[in-house]
């Protein structure tokens, strides 16, 4: 997530979103949150580069998506003040915190996608921030994916994570701390990949990963 908070402070933009490309990775495997609760997005060109049309749950289908957003994104005073605007507004009209907003029966249900897809609507471009390939967690450190191969991946280690971290004094064969919730769309992969599947079976479990070789005690 460090990566990602960099890629948003860089961002000159005074409202961009932080935009998965490699989202339907994440959902490989998958049996709770299913692509229906996916924040996906739709991105058009536009006269200043390209901007995020549609963003939200339900909102954009699965095959017109060129991401999912991440909840992650960057505000500029200006795009703040905007965003207060679409909020201040939708209150102060009729119904109030009653009213339907967005995709949400109540304003009080909404969510910022809602408020996102109101900024634009009256004309606010909501620049996309790519993640290219995704990343992982290893010992508490967040890394860029490189390359993922059919039984292993490589990340990048630039040279401030280098004198930063212990990782460049690692071993090979060494045992790292792995982010389970950050991995698993690899490990489901990885799986997939070279581990027949019992009859009946509805995804990854804690046996299957051991048989497969995955330390997990």
């Amino acid at each position: 997530m460090d990566l990602h908070a960099r890629l948003v402070a860089a961002s000159t933009d005074d409202v961009g979103l932080v935009i998965d490309r490699r989202w339907r990775d994440t959902y490989v495997g998958r049996a709770l949150h299913p692509i229906s609760e996916a924040e996906l997005a739709s991105v058009i060109d536009g006269p200043g580069g390209p901007r995020v049309d549609r963003v939200g749950k339900t909102v954009v289908p699965a095959d017109e998506a060129v991401g999912e957003f991440i909840g992650l994104a960057r505000f500029s005073a200006a795009g703040a003040r905007a965003v207060r605007g679409v909020w201040t507004r939708a209150r102060q009209g009729e119904g109030g915190l009653e009213a339907p907003f967005g995709r949400a029966a109540r304003l009080r249900q909404a969510y910022l996608s809602d408020a996102l897809n109101a900024l634009a609507d009256g004309g606010t471009r909501l620049a996309p921030l790519f993640i290219e390939k995704g990343s992982v967690t290893l010992d508490g450190v967040s890394l860029t994916v490189n390359t993922v191969g059919e039984d292993r991946f490589s990340v990048q280690l630039i040279p401030e994570t280098q004198a930063r971290t212990t990782l460049a004094d690692r071993a090979v064969g060494e045992r790292y701390n792995v982010e389970a919730d950050v991995i698993g769309k690899y490990v489901a992969r990885l799986h997939a990949a070279h581990a027949p599947r019992p009859a009946g079976s509805g995804g990854l479990t804690v046996d299957m990963l051991r048989a497969a070789g995955f330390g997990l005690d």
